[in-house]
């Protein structure tokens, strides 16, 4: 629900913000990323694929690869615009 402390949850797992009380402990290896809702992308009318290899300089299946670990190698998100 709205005001439940979720987006504050994740700035603090993305270290923008400070816990309050208590201490967060990452693993060596952990990546954190976040993306803002409001994001601006340069150029919106790439696809999820194309901005990636453009980002990442990857071949295709590699970036597809990681993608298959999060459960998004569907191409309707692939191929799918970022804007």
């Amino acid at each position: 629900p709205n005001g439940s402390g979720k987006s504050t949850f994740l700035r603090v797992l993305a270290q923008q913000h400070c816990p309050k009380r208590g201490k967060i402990h990452f693993s060596s290896t952990a990546l954190i990323g976040i993306l803002p809702q409001d994001a601006i992308f340069s150029n919106e009318e790439l696809t999820l694929l194309e901005y990636l290899q453009r980002k990442f300089s990857l071949p295709e299946y590699q970036i597809r690869s990681e993608l298959h670990q999060m459960a998004l190698i569907e191409d309707c998100f692939i191929n799918q615009q970022i804007a």
